[in-house]
């Protein structure tokens, strides 16, 4: 009776625990039900930065929500360490504590959760500020990762023994940027984005973005693979699309409009015409001579920014540029056609005879491979 009792023990101890622990594994768990990037929209200390799914529906926080099947993007500025996110979990357990912890496991992230609390009492109910264990990356891009959420649950009633709970996976898709949006895109739209971020990838220099946006051969994108120089308006539109993608990226650009003045009764010396050194345009093979009745373009910094020519001058004045660009004037007067001075304030030139704006004309996102 004595060893029947013992061999009881010991079936007893084989099958009995594992059963136990796999029915606790199944009982006990905690999953984040909802994860917060951008959620103070009025800083970017240490949250996201607020975007656009497009230019009618606002990207809002809880990004990653569970239940409500919603995984939105959300944007960082690049290099932006130890970011805060707030996350809510989802229990069917009420007498359960459990250590929480997330590592990245694949993909780029912007850090891993360190193990923390969650009390039985709010498990279900309070939404934990989370300063994560890393960074978001340095560099511009869009990037994916996935978090892997391990859970231990820790009873508090007897047995009061650890059980690790089934691990669950989250992933992510999200922006860096160069800065905090600027003007005109102040809350930038994902096709923006997508596109800035495809050209520019691994840049994280004002000058390197602006130039892998005009042509970054490498990927074979940008302006010089994807938009075309058709009409006379087109370097309005242009310039436009450029100046949205920069600022979406947080560079502050501003437009350069120099135009002549189209008066119905024009004086002598009125500026009608521009005609253009020989220039490449944008999808043309030849450099040749253009007529303008107006000419825009961009300014970054000190650079100054053609994206219907792709071409950069550093030189911190507008007026550089359009010395380069054009040689001569048509006027309405007896001298016909009006040599270039250097400098604005001769002949044609002169501000009473043309027009200029370091604002320039905004126009619509129009977007790559089209043709105005």
């Amino acid at each position: 009776m004595y060893n029947f009792g013992k061999y009881l023990v010991i079936i007893f101890a084989i099958y009995f625990f594992p059963m136990q622990v796999y029915s606790q594994r199944s009982i006990y768990g905690l999953q984040p039900q909802k994860i917060s990037f951008n959620y103070d929209v009025n800083s970017s200390e240490f949250d996201a930065v607020s975007i656009k799914k497009d230019i009618n529906t606002n990207i809002t926080s809880p990004e990653y929500d569970r239940l409500g099947i919603k995984n939105d993007e959300f944007a960082y500025v690049k290099g932006l360490n130890n970011p805060i996110i707030k996350v809510q979990f989802s229990t069917l357990t009420t007498n359960v504590n459990y250590l929480v912890k997330a590592t990245v496991v694949s993909g780029e992230g912007i850090g891993n959760v360190c193990e923390f609390f969650v009390n039985a009492c709010d498990a279900s109910t309070k939404t934990y500020t989370v300063k994560l264990d890393g960074a978001v990356p340095s560099t511009i891009g869009k990037r994916t990762f996935t978090w892997k959420w391990e859970v231990t649950a820790i009873p508090t009633t007897t047995p009061y023994c650890t059980v690790s709970c089934a691990d669950f996976y989250t992933s992510h898709t999200y922006y860096t940027l160069y800065d905090v949006p600027k003007e005109p895109e102040i809350q930038p739209r994902l096709e923006i984005l997508d596109y800035a971020c495809l050209c520019s990838y691994g840049d994280n220099t004002i000058d390197d973005i602006c130039n892998d946006i005009l042509a970054n051969d490498d990927l074979q994108v940008g302006f010089k693979y994807d938009y075309y120089y058709v009409t006379g308006h087109d370097c309005s539109f242009l310039s436009s699309d450029f100046v949205r993608i920069i600022s979406s990226l947080g560079i502050v650009s501003n437009l350069h409009l120099w135009s002549a003045i189209f008066y119905p009764n024009v004086s002598y010396g009125d500026m009608t015409k521009m005609c253009t050194n020989e220039i490449l345009l944008l999808g043309y093979t030849e450099s040749e001579e253009y007529l303008f009745g107006y000419h825009q373009w961009v300014q970054v910094g000190a650079i100054q920014i053609d994206p219907s020519t792709l071409f950069a001058m550093e030189e911190d004045f507008w007026g550089a540029y359009e010395d380069f660009l054009f040689k001569k004037y048509k006027s309405s007067g007896s001298v016909y056609w009006q040599n270039n001075y250097v400098g604005q304030l001769i002949g044609c030139e002169a501000p009473e005879h043309r027009m200029y704006s370091d604002i320039g004309e905004l126009q619509d996102w129009a977007g790559p491979n089209v043709n105005y």
